[in-house]
């Protein structure tokens, strides 16, 4: 009897540890002192912007928007998303239409990516095609005012639980598998062999899914596609989000929403190929990135992971969950052009963290996504109906 005790307290013990453990890595008993470098924020109205991009060329910022509410409480989404347009210096969204898309598929929108060559621009859309279509990379040409020109659709059995993409040339680019346990809603399409169907059925479970998140388990993964085909480039990751890279495409950033983390690797060009560098603890649950004009990071934070899981389940959108946006600085061995990858790894420079904006959700909950563009910021939000412009002068 005696020893069972034992056992049992032991048992107790590990238990109890592990949950005050992932409690304090959700941010749950940090302290949070809301604060803005910004001035003159204004609110537009966009449902759910997950995700943006700011198109250099142009200021006009490309935006994401589907809510993701509804699966997440009940395993489908109520209607199709949609990718809007905000003009520079405008306040009002445009809404893209999307010619020549094949007509009875689901169009839920997720992470985005711009990418222009000859003059002609390009956007990439990660899609979750539920309930049967799978997971899938949209092409679309843009024509740079209010129409999106459907070109082709990537799919293939590796992409998973596609959070965000990264377009580094013309049909070749990046995505993040967060989960390694499919979401419960999406199914591999008709055109997936036997075995990735066999595949989906056994893991394809929203408890799965759950325990994932709940024991913060390293195997999210990095996938690298091209005309050809898509390969796992990197594995062993705690819910990879968004991701970017430096401006001479030879250093990769993706950001670990559970790991806390920025996961940096260097990029073999000709490959795709990418080897583990550092990582670098930033203490926050990291979302999208976006890399400005001086080679900073802007990143889109959930500083109380557990209060933006309770801002998620709650469908009346009452509960406000917490905002952060970081920017962080490279080392100069990352920005400077002169430096090849053997360089880069024996450089002992740091990396400069900066938090500018920080709420309680009484402005934006549960910011996902931050853009800086000329002066101004933009923060999206995973559920909230509508996005934050600020001004920014002194950056």
């Amino acid at each position: 009897m005696k020893n069972k005790t034992i056992i049992f307290s032991i048992i107790g013990f590990v238990f109890i540890s592990f949950f005050l453990r992932r409690f304090f890595e959700s941010g749950l008993f940090k302290t949070l002192k809301p604060h803005s470098e910004f001035s003159k924020c204004a609110k537009i109205d966009v449902k759910a912007a997950e995700d943006l991009v700011v198109d250099p060329h142009t200021g006009t910022v490309l935006i994401a928007s589907d809510s993701q509410r509804r699966q997440v409480l009940h395993g489908f989404f109520s209607s199709d998303g949609a990718i809007y347009a905000l003009p520079e210096g405008s306040i009002r969204p445009i809404l893209l239409q999307r010619e020549n898309f094949p007509k009875f598929v689901p169009f839920h929108p997720h992470g985005l990516d711009f990418f222009q060559i000859n003059g002609e621009k390009y956007v990439y859309v990660v899609n979750h095609r539920v309930p049967d279509g799978g997971e899938t990379v949209e092409v679309f040409r843009w024509d740079g005012a209010s129409t999106l020109y459907y070109i082709e659709t990537f799919s293939d059995p590796l992409l998973t639980s596609i959070n965000d993409i990264l377009i580094v040339g013309e049909r070749e680019f990046y995505v993040t598998n967060d989960h390694w346990f499919p979401r419960a809603a999406s199914y591999p399409g008709s055109s997936y062999d036997t075995f990735s169907h066999i595949r989906y059925s056994i893991i394809s479970s929203p408890l799965l899914h759950f325990f994932e998140d709940l024991f913060a388990l390293s195997i999210g993964s990095v996938i690298y596609c091209n005309e050809s085909n898509c390969t796992n480039v990197a594995s062993g990751l705690k819910y990879p989000n968004g991701i970017t890279m430096n401006q001479e495409g030879n250093v990769i950033f993706i950001a670990a929403t559970l790991g806390r983390s920025l996961s940096v690797y260097t990029r073999d060009t000709n490959t795709g190929a990418l080897q583990e560098l550092h990582t670098v603890d930033l203490g926050t649950g990291v979302d999208n990135i976006n890399r400005d004009s001086l080679g900073r990071l802007w990143i889109g934070c959930h500083p109380q992971t557990l209060r933006f899981l309770q801002h998620a389940l709650d469908e009346s959108g009452n509960t406000p969950a917490p905002s952060q946006v970081l920017v962080v600085g490279p080392p100069a061995s990352i920005l400077n052009r002169q430096y090849d990858n053997q360089q880069i790894k024996e450089s002992d420079e740091v990396y400069t963290v900066q938090e500018v904006h920080l709420s309680l959700g009484d402005d934006i909950s549960g910011s996902s996504v931050a853009a800086f563009h000329k002066g101004r910021v933009f923060i999206g939000p995973v559920f909230d109906d509508h996005i934050l412009v600020c001004k920014a002068p002194n950056y």
